[in-house]
């Protein structure tokens, strides 16, 4: 009986022990606090680096203890009450309720052309600087893309070929289901870097594309920024949560108006494409300033990497993914900076 208990004493203990492990807990819950008291959590107080077997670069960082227990931890999200919220909110709607957004909106299809409204360059303005306030939680592990200083030979052209991807990158296999597919993330001072090799796509037909997706946590009113690479080159769109405030849409040209808006063309220095020999490859860059991404401050992304839909008796039945990193409810948290080795060779 007595060995019984004891056995009984150790598993609760071990699994209070692994519920508390960073890397471990089930998804971020905003409205819950984070006990600062933890043993695990004041034992841990610096930037701590190690290599994963999944990853070349990572960390876990742990926020120093308040002065005041009293006080309760700061929420991941750039939190409100905050007024650079309040003017991105004012800054949105007096793009879209002008009348060159609506015209350019109404026009038939996915709009054309870069957002050229001065109302844009003000949203990312705002939005870049509440990217610098956005915080991850406590005990999430940070993926470190190595910031370089010499990547000006750079060519995106699909093909991964240049020796920086090999290595410079930080390379994680994010394959799904079986299938071997794996993401390359690399960036210097003006530009982020994103490869791809979908290993184990081998068919040119399909709906292949990649897809990355950041600003998740950077203000109420943004779901995400993000990048579509396909055989058509790269897009840059912003799914916003504002809502159309003034009359409802006149016809079918105004249909956007029903829903959250969805900003295309955002991104004039963005490039990307991918290319086809033995199975499909992916690059693309995205500028630094231009996207609001910070250097040496975590954000959150995830990325989504697509590949032939099913069928079934020549009707579409669903979309499959093929290399997946993170997702909407559990994104992965990024943070560019320089890595010992970079550091002594720059």
């Amino acid at each position: 009986m007595k060995s019984k208990y004891l056995f009984l004493v150790l598993a609760m203990i071990a699994g209070t022990l692994l519920a508390g492990r960073p890397g471990l807990a089930e998804s971020y819950d905003p409205d819950e606090t984070v006990d600062y008291s933890s043993p695990l959590i004041s034992r841990t107080r610096e930037l701590v680096e190690q290599p994963l077997p999944h990853h070349r670069y990572s960390t876990i960082i742990f926020r120093e203890n308040p002065t005041d227990k009293t006080q309760t931890a700061k929420q991941p999200l750039a939190e409100n009450p905050e007024p650079l919220h309040d003017q991105l909110l004012s800054a949105f709607y007096a793009k879209i309720e002008s009348r060159e957004y609506i015209n350019w909106s109404n026009l038939p299809g996915i709009p054309k052309g870069f957002q050229y409204f001065p109302e844009e360059a003000k949203i990312k303005n705002i939005r870049a600087n509440l990217a610098k306030k956005a915080l991850p939680p406590d005990g999430t592990e940070l993926i470190v893309i190595p910031l370089c200083q010499k990547l000006a030979t750079t060519t995106i052209d699909g093909q991964l070929d240049e020796p920086e991807w090999e290595q410079l990158s930080t390379k994680i296999m994010i394959g799904k289901d079986g299938a071997k597919t794996l993401l390359y993330l690399l960036a210097d001072d003006s530009n982020l870097y994103l490869g791809c090799d979908a290993i184990d796509e081998r068919t040119m037909k399909g709906f292949d594309q990649f897809r990355f997706f950041f600003h998740l946590d950077t203000s109420p009113h943004i779901a995400n920024e993000r990048i579509h690479v396909s055989d058509n080159g790269v897009n840059g769109l912003r799914q916003t949560r504002i809502n159309w405030r003034q009359s409802p849409p006149a016809n079918e040209n105004e249909r956007w108006k029903k829903f959250h808006i969805s900003d295309w063309n955002i991104y004039r220095l963005a490039s990307g494409t991918c290319s086809f020999s033995r199975n499909r490859k992916y690059e693309a860059s995205i500028n630094l300033e231009e996207s609001g991404l910070p250097l040496e401050i975590p954000f959150s992304a995830y990325v989504e990497v697509e590949s032939d839909p099913i069928y079934e008796a020549d009707k579409f039945k669903s979309r499959v993914h093929i290399g997946e990193l993170g997702t909407r409810q559990r994104p992965v948290w990024l943070i560019i900076k320089k890595i010992a080795a970079e550091s002594k060779g720059n």
